[in-house]
């Protein structure tokens, strides 16, 4: 179960290399797919902080200012400010994409 805190609710969230590279309490920002009752992750998983996300508003677009959070959450543009952020403070250069091992 992962939380959305933007829009304070719950998802049952099925990724394999998340469940066996994620620490407990990692707080992270993706998009997220509901193919069901359960989401999936789209793309890039990248670790978020208070400091990474006041960055990413304070340099991030003049419409982002005056957004409410779901607006913000509902807008592409933010998931590219933020992964753009993580790029330029250097968070990216710690995260290692490894495919998860296959069936027994």
């Amino acid at each position: 179960m992962v939380k959305d805190v933007v829009r304070d609710s719950e998802a049952w969230l099925v990724d394999e290399a998340l469940t066996v590279s994620a620490s407990p309490g990692l707080t992270f920002a993706s998009r997220l797919y509901w193919p069901d009752d359960f989401a999936m992750t789209c793309g890039v998983v990248v670790p978020v902080d208070a400091e990474l996300m006041a960055d990413a508003l304070r340099e991030g677009m003049p419409w982002m200012r005056h957004a409410n959070l779901n607006q913000l959450a509902d807008d592409p543009r933010f998931a590219m400010v933020v992964y753009r952020t993580a790029l330029n403070r250097g968070i990216m250069d710690s995260v290692v994409f490894q495919e998860p091992d296959g069936p027994p």
